[in-house]
């Protein structure tokens, strides 16, 4: 009965918060979905609008670029052209076999008769300017041309004769006469000179030439944007279009609306022309319009909701809009809505029924928990928990196992480890240095052991209490929750007191990466017996994430020695006066570690030799003066540092303060 009620409270609560979960998800979670999706499909819409006008925009450099490319290839083939007449022209005015009046008559004969492309011909006048040869217009030859004009006033001849003065050759623009048209058409020119005779040899094309492979052009563009534009959806039904200036519909996907004039098309609400509220949109900051629309042309009785941004493209005077109905992005978002709807309520229904499970089972290994407890607190240290799940009790159970066995290993192998450390090292320096690590041990171990009794006792009575409980009917979920808890807490650190202590008294000098505040986080554990029972306050400020390649037994050693000065010199002061602040700080390529008391500092006479051998602070009887110099030595031997001491004078807590402090420099990211 008793564990039919715990399992129904749970139950209670898991189904209480699915209720509250679903609640918050139908109120809160889902319309702010329904928001952000909008915002997408707007900001999507938007997107393909801004890719079309890049796009136009494109095409009209594309069509600009061609035209020049198209007149410069004109320009190019005019002038190879000519160059070739008249390279011609020179090789046969050097023939000396020939009077210069026969020479000239057969080479303007020549050149009258040479043609290329579909109208191209070459005529020749002089500098006077005087038509020499003409092969469509022999009225002209022999007439002075100096103030013959064309349709736009220009001297076309007197500008011929200009260039070839100036530059030997170049290009004239004018219009002229095209065979086949009534009209004088625009026409470019190139004319060069020949100054053996003074004569201008020209040729030309006609503007509307070029024009046609230019529309041509045109046209393929515009096929390529109207595919683009037509393949192009907003939404559901959204698409894209483009008018001009004119309010003329220049591209829609809709054939029916091509040609078409947006200034006969209402908006039937405010009774003005789409082409003026659509034009004022562009205008803008946002480039959008909302507005509504017949749902069919020719009816009133329908109107929906939709949504136009315009971009204004100058270079081609066009306007690229889009035509969106609202309630296009509203059908997107309550789609996946309800996708997510029915996502979220099979998980809940999954979430019940494994939540039932398992409370069904959670309470069965809690005895055998207890009682496995209350036999490891009366000493028995070869028992072990037999409970073998992959849970909380599953990981309480393998906690006090390793508790036990780490217990259990230590009793065992700690005086054989002590004994070998000191059998080891032959050297005196080693075995001094040995003997200071040794005394630190000897200290730790008598405040474990101390620390020990008052976790396992906590434990002990904790479950005594619990099954106590259990027996009366009056074990609450609280109570159980929390005595859980505790007894995994206990046991949690417990391990790790011994973890730290075990790791410290190991003493591998093996070269390893650590990560500086885990390693002093362990030291801290080492220490904290002597500071809870010396009274010490111990302030810390330590960055995280620095990491050093080194060895961080022998940074712990070097750690512990300082403490253990500013320690034996604060027991002489009162209990509530006692402080040491430990800061790590990095600082570019270096990492700073600073040591640091209020014990009233060094004499100055002590600080220059203070890292010398067998030097100390303290009596005779109080100190080996080799904690110091093995740390000097490990700081800046075995790790590339550098340590250094000063007394300080500062504030803390609004109380000038005065002390030692010590500070050592590491290299980052370095081997040490």
């Amino acid at each position: 009965m008793y564990r039919m009620s715990i399992f129904r409270k749970a139950m209670l609560i898991v189904i209480s918060m699915i209720i509250v979960y679903t609640i918050t998800i139908s109120a809160f979670i889902v319309p702010k979905i329904d928001e952000h999706i909008q915002d997408l499909e707007e900001k999507s819409a938007r997107e393909n609008l801004s890719k079309i006008v890049i796009l136009t925009k494109n095409v009209h450099k594309d069509l600009e670029s061609y035209k020049k490319d198209a007149l410069k290839r004109h320009k190019d083939k005019l002038k190879n052209i000519t160059d070739s007449v008249w390279s011609i022209v020179f090789s046969k005015a050097n023939d000396k076999n020939i009077d210069k009046n026969t020479l000239q008559k057969d080479i303007l004969e020549s050149i009258k008769k040479v043609r290329y492309g579909k109208d191209g011909y070459f005529w020749v006048n002089d500098y006077e300017p005087k038509m020499i040869m003409h092969p469509f217009n022999p009225s002209l030859v022999g007439q002075n041309l100096s103030e013959y004009k064309d349709a736009k006033g220009v001297y076309l001849f007197n500008e011929m004769v200009k260039v070839a003065r100036q530059d030997k050759e170049g290009y004239v623009a004018y219009s002229w006469s095209k065979p086949g048209e009534k009209e004088p058409q625009p026409k470019i020119s190139f004319v060069k000179s020949f100054p053996k005779w003074n004569l201008i040899i020209g040729t030309g094309v006609y503007i509307d030439d070029i024009n046609k492979e230019v529309q041509k052009r045109k046209d393929e563009l515009k096929k390529q944007l109207e595919s683009v534009i037509n393949t192009t959806k907003i939404g559901k039904t959204g698409y894209l279009y483009i008018f001009n200036s004119k309010g003329e519909i220049v591209i829609h996907p809709n054939n029916k609306f091509k040609n078409r004039t947006l200034k006969n098309i209402k908006n039937p609400i405010t009774k003005k022309t789409m082409f003026e509220e659509l034009v004022l949109a562009s205008k803008t900051k946002n480039k959008s319009l909302y507005y509504k629309r017949d749902s069919r042309l020719g009816t009133v009785n329908t109107l929906i909701n939709k949504v136009a941004w315009v971009e204004y493209i100058p270079e081609l005077d066009w306007y690229v809009s889009s035509a969106v109905c609202l309630d296009d992005f509203k059908e997107s978002s309550r789609g996946i809505t309800q996708y997510i709807l029915i996502i979220a309520s099979v998980f809940l229904l999954i979430a019940t029924l494994y939540s039932y499970l398992f409370l069904r089972n959670l309470l069965r290994p809690i005895t055998k928990l207890s009682n496995f407890a209350k036999k490891v607190t009366s000493g028995n240290y070869k028992i072990r928990s037999k409970l073998n799940q992959r849970d909380e009790i599953g990981a309480l159970s393998d906690d006090l196992n390793k508790m036990v066995t780490t217990i259990e290993e230590n009793i065992d192998s700690l005086e054989s480890k002590v004994n070998q450390k000191n059998i080891e090292n032959s050297k005196q320096q080693k075995v001094l240095i040995q003997q200071n690590k040794l005394v630190a041990i000897g200290e730790m171990v008598g405040n474990i052991a101390q620390q020990w009794r008052e976790p396992l006792s906590v434990i002990s009575s904790s479950t005594s209490s619990m099954i106590s409980n259990k027996q009366s009917n009056v074990l609450t979920d609280d109570t159980f929750y929390d005595t859980c808890e505790m007894i995994n807490d206990k046991a949690q650190y417990l391990s790790q007191t011994i973890d730290e202590f075990k790791n410290f008294i190991k003493g591998d000098r093996t070269l390893e990466i650590f990560n500086l505040k885990d390693m002093i986080d362990g030291f801290i554990n080492l220490i904290t017996p002597s500071v809870q029972s010396n009274n010490i306050q111990l302030i810390l400020d330590v960055d995280s994430d620095i990491t050093l390649e080194g060895y961080p037994n022998e940074v712990i050693q070097c750690f512990i020695n300082i403490f253990n000065n500013s320690k034996d010199i604060l027991i002489n002061y009162p209990q509530n006066d006692r402080l040491i602040f430990i800061t790590v700080k990095k600082l570019k390529d270096t990492v700073v570690i600073k040591f640091k008391d209020n014990a009233g500092g060094i004499s100055k006479e002590m600080i220059p030799k203070i890292f010398d051998p067998y030097v100390t602070t303290k009596d005779k009887s109080g100190g080996t003066g080799l904690g110091l110099n093995m740390t000097h030595h490990i700081i800046t031997v075995g790790m590339n540092g550098d340590i250094q001491v000063k007394n300080k004078k500062y504030v803390f807590n609004d109380i000038e303060q005065y002390g030692a402090q010590f500070t050592i420099s590491l290299p980052a990211n370095k081997t040490v």
